[in-house]
């Protein structure tokens, strides 16, 4: 029965998507791993795991880079576990794929199906995992097992397994704490994503002997009538902004349309070559003529048009002071959705903005409107902008700096006596318990917190990011 196991590893891969070539297997060891065996991590510190204590036939292998198991036999093989970390090739789901890692990890011992109890969905330490106890026959034997799997990362999954004989209850512990003891080798923290570099060549229309409108040619025109306007969108209005040039150059009949989305994106490219400022005045007078079109065909009536010109008419109101010396609602927007970002990585959760929050970081700005700085209040109006480079310095941003960041935030964003407890946790595990901690009636007060806060101290909370590599006009950002 062994050796049948042995070809586990290939099997699943090739159901995932992998190669299907099965190697010469490895050679087991028979090993006493102690009484009380310490964790371990799998290689390039993707899980941990803690073996089952005893003496067991122990086998592992690395087949290639980030695909590696060991696997723990008794001598008759009634009773075997196993860990497995492997890469991401299709579904970033957890429950699916446990289901087909364990029917592969059975179909390799010749059982044609299991039975499965309730699923469980579980973080553990922030991974998204799942769970689930199973029955099966293997051989001749009635086994009983359980199963865990977990994303460590963007790109592998870390499943670990085991089963023993179904009247065998003084094995049923051990084999369920083997399963439970899989956990990231590292915490695994709120990461939000706000852009893929890939996603700007999504072909938005494609028309015979035409190239094609790509996302990135939509993109380069929002760009160019946020500059023409003096404005940025913040990430709520995207979806109508979006929506409606992807109808405009959907339904336009005539190719010039399509080849201004197409020129405007080429054009866009080139600029890159430009300094900032030759970059931002080019975009400027651009926009400004793109913005003049646009009205004008909201006058005549053209939906797509009609609805561009609606957001900015309610983004260019004034939600604080005058138009001379104030801000605008899309300022506010940006600043709020900003500070609610902040907020989620000090809770290590999404916290979303809402309309009567919003309104009450406009009402608490107006409140100390004229005691605030002139050069504050500069830096305030542009908040679309500094919110635009903070998200792109995020996602470029190593995972070592975003951790530092997380705890800097947090830091910041807590109460006098929560600040304590964040710096007594000591690890990533204890700043991560922290935040879970946090009930969801804080969660308010973090973004609130943050936007009290003055520009710069918000800049400051980035300082390990790349900021200097951003112009707060990036493509996707």
């Amino acid at each position: 029965m062994i050796r049948r196991v042995l070809p586990l590893l290939l099997l699943l891969l090739a159901a995932c998507g992998g190669d299907p070539e099965t190697p010469e297997p490895a050679s087991a060891r028979v090993t006493d791993m102690g009484a009380e065996p310490q964790a371990q991590e799998t290689p390039e510190s993707r899980a941990r795991y803690t073996p089952p204590p005893g003496t067991w036939r122990v086998r592992s292998e690395s087949l290639a880079p980030g695909e590696w198991y060991e696997e723990y036999a008794s001598e008759d093989a009634s009773v075997l576990m196993r860990v497995h970390i492997f890469p991401i090739r299709t579904s970033r789901v957890p429950a699916p794929v446990l289901g087909t890692a364990i029917d592969t990890f059975l179909r390799s011992l010749g059982s044609e199906g299991f039975g499965a109890g309730d699923h469980r969905y579980v973080a553990v330490l922030g991974a998204p995992a799942a769970q689930v106890t199973w029955s099966a026959v293997v051989g001749t034997r009635t086994v009983t097992g359980g199963a865990r799997i977990l994303r460590t990362a963007d790109d592998h999954w870390a499943f670990a397994v085991g089963y023993m004989p179904a009247d065998d209850t003084a094995q049923q512990e051990l084999v369920s704490a083997f399963v439970q003891s899989l956990e990231p080798a590292q915490p695994v923290f709120y990461a939000r994503r706000f852009f893929k570099p890939e996603d700007l060549e999504l072909i938005v229309i494609r028309k015979p002997g035409e190239e094609p409108v790509t996302q990135r040619d939509l993109i380069a025109v929002e760009l160019v009538l946020e500059a023409g306007a003096g404005i940025r969108f913040p990430l709520s209005t995207r979806p109508a902004v979006r929506g409606a040039l992807r109808e405009d150059v959907a339904s336009a009949k005539e190719q010039r349309t399509r080849d201004s989305y197409r020129e405007t994106g080429a054009a866009f490219a080139k600029a890159a070559e430009l300094s900032v400022k030759e970059r931002l005045d080019g975009m400027e007078a651009l926009g400004r003529r793109s913005l003049q079109a646009l009205l004008q065909r909201a006058n005549e009536g053209y939906a797509p048009a009609i609805r561009i010109a609606r957001v900015l008419d309610r983004l260019r109101e004034m939600a604080v002071g005058t138009p001379e010396d104030g801000l605008t609602v899309g300022a506010v927007r940006c600043l709020h959705e900003q500070c609610a970002f902040l907020a989620s990585l000090a809770a290590n959760r999404e916290v979303r903005p809402d309309i009567e929050r919003g309104d009450r970081i406009a009402k608490a700005l107006a409140a100390r409107w004229g005691e605030i700085a002139p050069e504050e209040r500069k830096a305030l109006r542009q908040t679309g902008t500094a919110w635009a480079r903070l998200r792109k310095a995020w996602d470029d941003a190593p995972e070592e700096a975003r951790t530092a960041m997380r705890r800097t935030v947090a830091f910041a964003l807590a109460t006098p006596e929560q600040r304590k407890q964040v710096e007594a946790a000591a690890n990533g595990r204890a700043l991560l318990a922290w935040m879970e901690a946090l009930p969801e009636s804080e969660l308010d007060g973090l973004v609130m917190r943050a936007a009290a806060l003055s520009m710069k101290q918000r800049a400051d909370l980035a300082a390990g990011l790349d900021l200097a590599s951003t112009t707060g006009w990036d493509l996707g950002w």
